[in-house]
């Protein structure tokens, strides 16, 4: 029989993308010693932003994400209340080999403020997070595990949460076959992205443009014109389209960043001079198909739990369903 006295437990939470910080706050909140450890230098995941001179930072990750859901919106009203999140509503269009641009029926965006990766600083304000940490291992032992890197261990925790890409979650569930298994399942594609400074503000009547059809683009953001941007001049995302990030995944930046501003010049019909490439970034694990009937799993004999919009749902409403759910999971068997 459970005892259902609340117990504070000790809980890694291992990826601080969406689904990993929503998931690391609940169990925060619900009272419980949380520390969060991610391989990269900030937080986010692919809400992610670069720094870049003068401006309020860069978005090279989503560039903005729908919301369906009522109690996602309420989230997202929370965070807006805070000075973190808005609401933007781009001009957007698609373009189509032989018809041009067309403009469509905008869908409204949730952006981070002053950037993407904002809305997770927020939310893991109060945790302990580990930036630069790549677990590579979770030693199972008999009555805790240890999340270790290479350089370290990181001691003795109660329950860990792997909210991490399939490929990377994979190789940290080897206690959980049923886990490890549908990690395995998902074949994820990569995106390459590029920031680019125009020297004059461009005149095109659109501010997010999805391409199909075009040889190396597959969607250009008005990154400047989003609510609370700093730039100094106006800067575009480019995201490559899929086909081509498949065939130059293993390509040099400098070839990426020549081919794609070459080709945005092209496209937008502006000297190539007057593009001026900022940054660029490679996202291996960008797309995929999501595999399971439920938005995140729990092995409580092996005190693993495993969530992300690679499970059930997708895009941010999906790894933030994940995250919540996973919590839910832990939670209860916590007692809470």
């Amino acid at each position: 029989m459970k005892n259902n006295e609340f117990s504070a437990k000790r809980i890694a939470v291992i990826g601080a993308g969406m689904a990993g910080a929503v998931a690391a706050r609940e169990l925060h909140d619900a009272g419980h010693q949380v520390e969060v450890f991610d391989k990269s230098r900030g937080v986010g995941g692919r809400l992610s932003a670069k720094r870049y001179e003068g401006a309020s930072g860069v978005d090279l990750g989503i560039p903005g994400f729908t919301a369906q859901g009522s109690d996602f919106i309420g989230w997202l009203r929370e965070l807006e209340s805070t000075g973190v999140a808005a609401a933007w509503e781009p001009r957007q269009a698609q373009w189509m080999p032989g018809e041009g641009v067309r403009l469509i029926g905008g869908q409204r965006q949730w952006v981070g403020l002053p950037n993407m990766h904002a809305l997770i600083k927020e939310v893991l304000s109060p945790l302990t997070v580990h930036n630069k940490v790549r677990i590579t291992d979770i030693e199972s032992h008999r009555h805790h595990l240890t999340p270790v890197s290479e350089e370290s261990s990181y001691g003795n925790f109660d329950f860990i949460v792997v909210a991490l890409p399939a490929p990377q979650a994979e190789p940290l569930l080897h206690s959980s076959p049923a886990l490890q298994e549908y990690s395995r399942r998902v074949k994820p594609s990569p995106c390459w992205a590029l920031a680019v400074e125009l020297a004059t503000p461009s005149t095109q009547p659109f501010d997010w443009l999805d391409i199909q059809g075009h040889r190396v683009l597959g969607r250009l953001v008005r990154d400047s014109a989003k609510p609370g941007r700093q730039h100094p001049g106006e800067i575009w995302t480019l995201y490559a389209n899929r086909r081509w990030s498949v065939d130059e995944v293993s390509a040099s930046k400098e070839d990426v960043i020549s081919a794609m501003g070459v080709a945005f010049a092209r496209f937008m019909d502006i000297p190539e001079k007057d593009v001026k490439p900022l940054m660029a970034h490679r996202w291996l694990y960008a797309q995929h198909t999501p595999v399971g009937d439920a938005p995140s799993y729990f092995d409580y004999q092996r005190k693993l739990a495993v969530c992300g919009d690679w499970l059930a749902g997708e895009g941010m409403e999906g790894a933030w369903v994940s995250g919540m759910s996973c919590a839910a999971s832990v939670i209860a068997a916590c007692g809470a």
